[in-house]
């Protein structure tokens, strides 16, 4: 008895230690699974923006033992490459899919039927907002056509005579 009690007392700081190493482990994954779940949430229905690029690409590492969220999330990067989808039914196609996908993250994060598919779905955009993009679409396409006409012209302008 008295040598498992002195083999007890050597090992039981070590495993002490690969436990809490190992607890720390998750956690920290756990929170990177969460911040990334976070970023896809906030912005599912805006236009593709790094933030949800990186986030995506983060995938396959932060949730590598998670079946079904990779499974989604193959699906849904074959999808938006898929040129064949680049109508409306399509990006429907798309977002029916990242809604799944962002669903699926949150059920294996604990959410479980809390948030439903809707929830996901579900997003509050304020008018002024919306307005506010579709006004710096059309200054953005405004400035591109600008800059393709003054391309194209022939006759120099007058600051470009100047440099001459």
């Amino acid at each position: 008895m008295g040598i498992i009690n002195v083999i007890a007392i050597l090992l039981s700081p070590i495993i002490a230690v690969l436990v809490s190493i190992w607890v720390t482990k998750f956690r920290e994954k756990r929170q990177q699974q969460f911040i990334l779940f976070s970023t896809l949430m906030s912005t599912r229905h805006t236009p593709i923006r790094d933030e949800q690029v990186r986030a995506l690409n983060l995938i396959d590492v932060l949730f590598s033992k998670n079946k079904k969220v990779r499974k989604l999330w193959h699906e849904y990067f074959d999808m938006l490459g898929n040129k064949g989808l680049d109508n409306e039914l399509g990006w429907e196609q798309r977002g029916k899919k990242n809604i799944e996908l962002i669903h699926e993250m949150g059920t294996s994060l604990g959410f479980g039927k809390a948030i439903s598919q809707m929830d996901v779905d579900r997003v509050y955009i304020p008018v002024g907002l919306a307005q506010q993009g579709k006004m710096q679409e059309e200054l953005i396409k405004g400035f591109i056509r600008f800059l393709t006409t003054r391309s194209t012209q022939t006759e120099p302008l007058d600051e470009d005579k100047k440099e001459e």
